[in-house]
């Protein structure tokens, strides 16, 4: 599973020409044997819809609101129901930083998206700080434990992302990421009341030069792809690598 993270970027304009070149660069063969998922911004995500109504690629949302009251510029799980929308993100380290986000407001993000019947890419991470004092494992259980505990859920992916490694580069060592994946599912195993066992996937400068090594683990399920996924091109050869590799 192959899932693109687009942040702040895209327009109309671009969106038709990406569309055009990713549809060109794939088939139906392809999809239907990837999972596929684009989560634009929220103003995208209909153009998005229309762009690929005929392609097997899932539309998702890089947040949600936990609240039902009336919050200026925030976006409900309702809302998101109402355009379809297969997944959202929530945890994103860039999220969590920036805004606040806290693992008990998280947990809330989580449940709303469970209960409207979307499924959560839940994000988790820990910094560099933490990476070079070795507490990335507890910073994750830390993370997992606090939104999981206790939930039976049926539909959740995982997807790992050290802080350190987005967006600038840096990658860890594949044995380490599968080895940290292989910890995560024991983890959502034991956080949840139905031992849950979750796709865990992998984001942090991957790219096409790279990927084909880390799909190549036993615990890597897949990746959330961010800088890399806004060239088209670039993107489907990640996906055939997937494909070729799992």
């Amino acid at each position: 599973m192959i899932f693109a993270n687009w942040k702040e970027n895209g327009s109309i304009a671009m969106i038709e020409d990406w569309t055009y070149d990713f549809l060109k660069a794939t088939d139906d063969e392809l999809l239907n044997n990837v999972d596929v998922g684009i989560a634009p911004s929220y103003i995208h995500i209909q153009l998005f819809k229309d762009l690929l109504e005929k392609a097997k690629v899932m539309i998702g949302s890089q947040d949600v609101d936990y609240g039902i009251n009336a919050r200026t510029s925030k976006v409900s799980a309702s809302m998101l129901k109402d355009f379809n929308v297969n997944f959202s993100i929530i945890g994103h380290s860039e999220v969590r930083n920036l805004f606040n986000d806290s693992n008990e407001i998280i947990r809330k993000k989580f449940k709303t998206l469970i209960s409207n019947k979307i499924q959560p890419i839940l994000c988790i991470g820990e910094s560099e700080n933490e990476f070079n004092a070795k507490q990335t494992l507890k910073v994750l259980e830390n993370q997992l434990y606090s939104v999981l505990e206790g939930a039976n859920i049926e539909n959740c992916i995982i997807a790992y992302e050290p802080v350190w490694a987005i967006g600038t580069g840096k990658t860890p060592e594949v044995n380490l990421v599968n080895d940290i994946h292989e910890h995560i599912k024991d983890v959502v195993q034991s956080a949840t009341t139905n031992n849950f066992l979750p796709n865990v996937i992998y984001g942090g400068s991957l790219n096409e030069g790279n990927a084909s090594s880390f799909f190549g683990q036993t615990h890597i399920d897949g990746s959330l792809v961010g800088g890399a996924s806004l060239n088209a091109n670039s993107f489907v050869k990640i996906i055939k690598e997937y494909s070729k590799v799992k």
